[in-house]
């Protein structure tokens, strides 16, 4: 189990998953709270009244849901755990599509840092292939110049 007694032991007093997975899961991994400071968009539920979310969004996933599911010892290894993380900015992006949305830049980059981490714990199964899409997909779009005649 990732979280709960089991590997981290009792009475962490940190909110942010981040910080509790220096001690659960692999120490790298905590680096992901420090590295953006636009995490908060993701630290609670959506609110109920968002217009629109839970008609799109069937599964929606936050980090102080993945902090209470640490903290019970609801995950049954790192790979859920790292699906979870990954819910939270897959929501995001498909509730805010736009490239320029700021909660899409903010999914994007935290993914990135996500992943980056993963890979460094040695967590990712992928070869870090999620690692280097991630970090692609959070790239500032270029715009191509046009050519004047």
């Amino acid at each position: 189990m990732v979280g709960g007694e089991g590997r981290c032991g009792q009475g962490s007093d940190r909110t942010l998953w981040a910080g509790l997975l220096d001690s659960c899961v692999a120490p790298s991994l905590s680096d992901v709270s420090s590295l953006h400071r636009d995490a908060w968009w993701f630290e609670k539920p959506v609110p109920a009244d968002t217009e629109g979310y839970f008609e799109l969004i069937k599964q929606p996933m936050d980090h102080s849901t993945i902090d209470a599911n640490l903290e019970a010892g609801s995950y049954a290894d790192e790979a859920v755990f790292a699906a979870d993380v990954r819910l939270v900015y897959a929501n995001a992006i498909s509730y805010s599509p736009d490239d320029e949305n700021d909660c899409n830049k903010a999914a994007r980059a935290n993914l990135a840092a996500f992943e980056r981490a993963f890979v460094k714990a040695g967590l990712a199964t992928d070869g870090g292939a999620a690692a280097a899409a991630a970090e692609d997909a959070a790239k500032p779009a270029t715009r191509k110049r046009q050519k004047t005649a």
